[in-house]
């Protein structure tokens, strides 16, 4: 799973799952008629100031969020919406987790950004995955990247402790991605764009020896100043003769000077 400061953490003994079915939700208030979940006062808010806080302030608990079949997936991500969002999560009329993606439009909002399957090597820490699978699906949120087909996922109803009034409590597992519908990101998890790395900028000035056995234009190479055009009237070994001209650096016959240090000015 991924930390807070993005590093990867291995925990063992997690299992591992190829498709969940995480049952189905049915909000009690609308059996009823006492009104919709958060006017009575129902509704959990939890920690979601990282992925890892969120993790933290729900593992291994019974997380109801007033549905009528207890501790289901969706019940997991109706909190998150609520505590993250202050607005409700839709199955879009399906009642299935899996129903989560047919209106993805209206459960992103403006507070999550939709990905499709597609992207599924995109996942990251917080990202809220659907799955299909099963006959309702499953939601989850991740811990982490897709790593060989799998990734570290968050949920209820997926294996964990006993809960009284139905499902399972809170825990980690790992699934398969085969059955990946999409997912949405808060985009408060959105992870800054990394600001390129500047163009190292060039030595203006490089100093050397000339040495027995060297070639002038070898040199120029080795220093970084063959500017990839070496000869002719605009070519860097005239451009930077005439430095060593300036310089007093050639003998009677026209050679480089050896053992004497000169200096040359990128152009």
């Amino acid at each position: 799973i991924e930390g807070d400061q993005g590093e990867l953490i291995e925990i063992e003994g997690i299992p591992t799952y190829e498709e969940i079915d995480g049952g189905h939700f049915m909000d009690i208030s609308e059996m009823d008629g006492q009104g919709e979940y958060h006017d009575q006062g129902w509704s959990e808010t939890y920690n979601v100031t990282s992925p890892e806080a969120f993790k933290n302030d729900t593992l291994n608990k019974c997380i109801y969020a007033n549905n009528y079949y207890g501790a289901m997936c969706v019940s997991l991500a109706r909190v998150f919406w609520w505590s993250y969002a202050d607005r409700d999560v839709s199955t879009c009329g399906t009642g299935m987790a899996k129903g989560m993606m047919n209106c993805a439009e209206q459960n992103a909002g403006d507070d999550f950004l939709i990905y499709w399957e597609d992207s599924k090597y995109q996942i990251q820490a917080g990202d809220w995955l659907v799955f299909n699978g099963g006959q309702f699906g499953h939601v989850g949120m991740a811990l982490g990247p897709v790593v060989n087909n799998y990734v570290a996922l968050l949920g209820e109803n997926q294996g964990g402790m006993y809960c009284e009034k139905g499902g399972s409590a809170t825990n980690i597992v790992n699934i398969n991605t085969k059955n990946l519908i999409g997912y949405y990101r808060p985009t408060a998890y959105v992870k800054p764009t990394p600001e390129p790395e500047p163009e190292p900028t060039p030595t203006p000035h490089t100093t050397y020896s000339y040495k027995k056995g060297d070639y002038f234009s070898k040199v120029l190479v080795t220093l970084g100043l063959d500017e990839g055009h070496l000869w002719g009237e605009d070519g860097t070994v005239k451009y930077y003769t005439e430095q060593l001209i300036a310089q007093d650096m050639l003998d009677i016959n026209g050679n480089v000077k050896i053992g004497i240090a000169f200096t040359l000015t990128r152009r």
